[in-house]
């Protein structure tokens, strides 16, 4: 389980055990991540009254947000960039630790960061020369 849906559940079951509802926490917040919160939502707890599982009918759903772009068509770029920079840092964790070097030749797919720790390595996602590694 991601940390991130971890935090949101807990902060969820924080507020109703106090008794606030989906729409209050989205005030709270300011964000519309909980507004999807089912009004069935429960929290059982144990004998100290700490909170032990979270049980959603029909789970969470929240705003995807695609209003401005739902109903477009995708279209190729029609010439691809002289330029691609890829972060070593793209999740939570440790940035990842380049594998390559400049002048390297590198191929759709290829690993080019390794994990240091938590994470995910990092693969090339388009072909070409690696002109820079930057820190």
């Amino acid at each position: 389980m991601d940390g991130e849906s971890l935090g949101r559940r807990r902060a969820a079951a924080a507020f109703r055990q106090l008794g606030r509802t989906a729409e209050q926490m989205t005030e709270y917040t300011g964000s519309h991540l909980f507004s999807g919160l089912n009004s069935k939502a429960e929290v059982r707890s144990n004998d100290r009254g700490d909170a032990m599982s979270h049980k959603f009918y029909g789970g969470v759903h929240p705003a995807e947000h695609k209003e401005a772009t739902e109903r477009k068509p995708v279209v190729p770029l029609e010439e691809a960039p002289a330029q691609v920079v890829i972060p070593m840092s793209m999740h939570v964790g440790a940035p990842c630790k380049p594998i390559v070097a400049v002048g390297d030749e590198v191929k759709v797919g290829q690993k080019i960061g390794e994990i240091a720790g938590l994470g995910a390595p990092i693969h090339a996602s388009v072909s070409g020369k690696v002109v820079a590694v930057e820190a």
